[in-house]
Formats: C-alpha cells, structure tokens, sequence
C-alpha cells in the first residue's frame, strides 16, 4: 500500500514516502555490529541490537507530524479490509 494512496497529511506522506528513517537507524547498528567476530549465541546478538539502537535513539530528531499518529491509524483502518485480512 503506498502512502499517498491511503490519503495520509503532506508531511506523514512525505515520511512513509521514503526509507531513509529505517536506513539511519540501522546504518550505524550495521557499522557497530560489524565488528564482532563471534556471537556467542542469539541473546548476545540481541543484546547488542538493543544496545546499538538505544545509543542510535540518541542522535534521532522530532520526525515532522509526529503528533499525527492518530489520523494514520484512521486512515489505516479506512484502508485495509479486514474481512480480507483475517481470511
């Protein structure tokens, strides 16, 4: 489902428009997580995503219509069938 068709404001579009949120989040994960030569197990691997991301979070900005949530759940639910997504 693209985001201009569900009808979202100029600026939520513009945000789902693109990966670019999801791509500075995980960059520096990738950078970071990189340099591990052996992951003991996968609660380690766990561990050091949370951690990454938790540091990441630090240098996030206030995204544009980040109080507009709620009109996206409005519109999501105008969008998807639910009879189809439950068969």
């Amino acid at each position: 489902m693209q985001a201009n068709r569900v009808g979202l404001p100029e600026q939520l579009s513009r945000l789902f428009s693109s990966t670019n949120i999801t791509e500075s989040c995980f960059s520096p994960a990738d950078d970071l997580c990189g340099n591990v030569k052996r992951w003991r197990d996968a609660n380690m691997a766990w561990r050091w995503a949370g951690t990454v991301l938790l540091e990441v979070e630090k240098r996030f900005h206030r995204i544009k219509g980040y109080r507009d949530p709620p009109i996206l759940v409005e519109k999501l639910k105008e969008a998807v069938d639910y009879k189809e997504a439950v068969a």
